[in-house]
């Protein structure tokens, strides 16, 4: 069933994406394990119900708020190790203003978007990807953030950032980001 829902998720984003946008490398990728091919949860994005307002109530957190504002342009990326689905340290004060945001505008929900860089395969980099996002939630969770204010996906590494083939490139794309539900 869940690998049913990767291929959708897969086939979704391709048709999605102008040709050209994503390189396809083959062999090892950002780690090689095999068994870390299964994903940490089952979670899947499910669309958010009715009557949440995705509205903002205020500015405690000193980001821009108000229609219109996007996720990007509030709440901060979090980048990762190559391999690694671990909070950095020092993106650790990253998501602790992301998580004043959240504070400071209790109605607004989220999703977290895992990306990985264009090492490796798309299956693998599908389960780091989750693995990043689920991380991600469990810390704002863990700060008090309401679960179900938070849904995660992997976009593996089909949506890069920043196009390139080198470490420069690469540690862009090593990233969860933020988008607002609309």
């Amino acid at each position: 069933m869940m690998k049913v829902k990767h291929i959708a998720v897969v086939t979704l984003i391709l048709c999605s994406l102008p040709l050209g946008a994503c390189s396809r490398s083959k062999g090892a990728g950002e780690g090689s394990t095999p068994g870390d091919l299964t994903p940490q949860s089952g979670g899947a994005v499910e669309p958010f119900g009715p009557g949440a307002t995705g509205r903002n109530l205020g500015d405690e957190a000193g980001r821009l708020t108000g229609p219109g504002v996007s996720a990007d342009q509030v709440l901060q990326k979090v980048y990762f190790d190559y391999d690694k689905a671990d909070i950095r340290p020092d993106q650790r004060a990253v998501l602790d203003k992301d998580y004043e945001y959240l504070k400071a505008n209790p109605n607004q929900r989220i999703i977290v978007e895992g990306h990985c860089d264009e090492r490796g395969t798309v299956e693998y980099n599908f389960a780091l990807g989750e693995r990043r996002a689920t991380q991600v939630k469990a810390y704002l969770v863990n700060r008090g953030i309401d679960k179900d204010r938070i849904k995660y996906i992997s976009m593996g590494k089909e949506a890069p950032a920043v196009p390139g083939h080198n470490e420069a490139a690469w540690s862009k794309n090593r990233r969860a980001e933020f988008k607002f539900e609309e």
